[in-house]
């Protein structure tokens, strides 16, 4: 299948510390792929090299076939869009003004909107379940509704691929899922490639195609989930122990942690998986 997204060798550091080292990997046309890993593991700032906005890194990525930085900042946003972590609520907009925010990169020079524009908007809120919003402010939405509004506006951009930087964080276990599932829709009935970081490693295991594993930014592993959520990737990986079942749900892994059980060198699990005597 067609890549949507291909990253070579990237590297990146800030100052003398590296936070990307020489990570490649691919992403499929119309995949949901999720990295995980622990903080400080080089997630965010690979999200904004892939959204094009830190250029100061070496290596090379292409968006659909074309090298990153051949995109002018308009091509780009018509065919890529971001969810960020969950913004902050005094914004004097109301939802119906944020949405149209996400038509921004089709409309003309003078930067008014088109009834194809409002169209597409309330579509938008629609598709996401945000109608009943249009008429609020931000500021008068809790966290899950805002998130829902900022994922419809980047609905309105129509992109082929969606980067999203943790959308579950800070939300309760309903909202969670709302956004989960309307990612999962987005995917299928649109073909909108799904690209997300998160550290939610059993929600990840539930919606991806693909899980990528990230540690101090190197790839440990990716591959779908039943291949990625081994007790030795993730005990290697996050240096704490865990137990490993099945979700009965759909067969999908499912980690526990094990209280109290932290090891000492987290490239080195005990063997089998066995937990050390108390």
């Amino acid at each position: 299948m067609t890549p949507a997204i291909v990253a070579r060798d990237l590297r990146h550091a800030y100052g003398p510390e590296t936070v990307l080292r020489g990570l490649s990997f691919d992403v499929k046309k119309g995949e949901f792929f999720i990295i995980i890993g622990p903080n400080g593991s080089g997630k965010t700032t690979l999200l904004k090299i892939l959204a094009g906005i830190d250029r100061s890194f070496q290596g090379s990525v292409e968006l659909l076939q074309r090298p990153l930085q051949s995109y002018t900042r308009r091509e780009l946003a018509r065919r890529l869009a971001l969810v960020p972590q969950l913004a902050a609520e005094a914004f004097p907009f109301s939802v119906h003004e944020v949405l149209l925010m996400g038509r921004a990169p089709h409309m003309g020079l003078l930067g008014l909107e088109t009834e194809n524009d409002r169209r597409i908007a309330e579509q938008a809120m629609r598709f996401t379940g945000v109608s009943h919003l249009g008429h609020r402010t931000l500021d008068q939405l809790s966290g899950g509704e805002r998130q829902r509004v900022f994922l419809a506006r980047a609905v309105c951009q129509e992109p082929a691929v969606i980067l999203l930087d943790e959308p579950t964080a800070a939300l309760d276990l309903a909202h969670q899922i709302r956004v989960m599932d309307l990612m999962a829709r987005l995917q299928h009935e649109k073909g909108v490639t799904i690209l997300m970081v998160s550290h939610d490693i059993n929600l990840a295991a539930m919606y991806a195609d693909r899980l990528m594993l990230l540690k101090s930014g190197a790839r440990v592993a990716i591959g779908p989930p039943q291949e990625i959520v081994t007790y030795q990737n993730i005990e290697r990986t996050y240096g704490c122990r865990v137990l490993v079942g099945t979700n009965p749900l759909g067969g999908y892994p499912q980690i526990t942690p094990v209280p109290g059980r932290f090891l000492q060198d987290a490239s080195d699990p005990a063997p089998g998986g066995k937990l050390p005597d108390r």
